[in-house]
């Protein structure tokens, strides 16, 4: 029960960023990826990638089949939910990461499996991609 209520608060702070303000109050994500063990981190994993899909299959016919290719290129993550957290709790192994979203890290994780530098990723997911935590 305590891990479901961890992955319904990375959903309510999965938003993007405020102000500059914000920015000094963002959300510790590598912290709480850290606190959870590898069967909540696949949980997790795998609710994403199912969410991903089923969104995914419900729109086949109000796109071409061009533009369906190249949305599953970009939202899919072709690996195994284990290779893919193995890949994110190395990512949150440094502290300058500790702020990107879970979801945005997932997105990382997958590019650097597929041989991609994310070292620039990286900097704008610094950037943009952090969540505040509600008052």
């Amino acid at each position: 029960m305590k891990a479901l209520g961890c992955i319904l608060g990375v959903l309510l702070l999965a938003l993007p960023g405020g102000s500059q303000d914000d920015r000094q109050h963002r959300f510790n994500y590598g912290q709480m990826w850290n606190t959870w063990n590898n069967f909540v981190r696949t949980v997790y994993l795998n609710g994403f990638v199912d969410g991903q899909s089923h969104t995914f299959f419900q729109m086949p016919d109000d796109l071409s089949e061009k533009r369906r290719e190249e949305l599953r290129k970009v939202t899919f993550t072709f690996y195994d939910t284990d290779v893919l957290r193995d890949v994110i709790s190395d990512l949150y192994k440094d502290p300058a990461n500790s702020f990107i979203t879970v979801n945005a890290m997932i997105y990382i994780a997958r590019d650097k499996l597929d041989g991609k530098t994310i070292d620039e990723r990286l900097r704008y997911s610094r950037q943009h991609d952090y969540g505040i935590p509600p008052k």
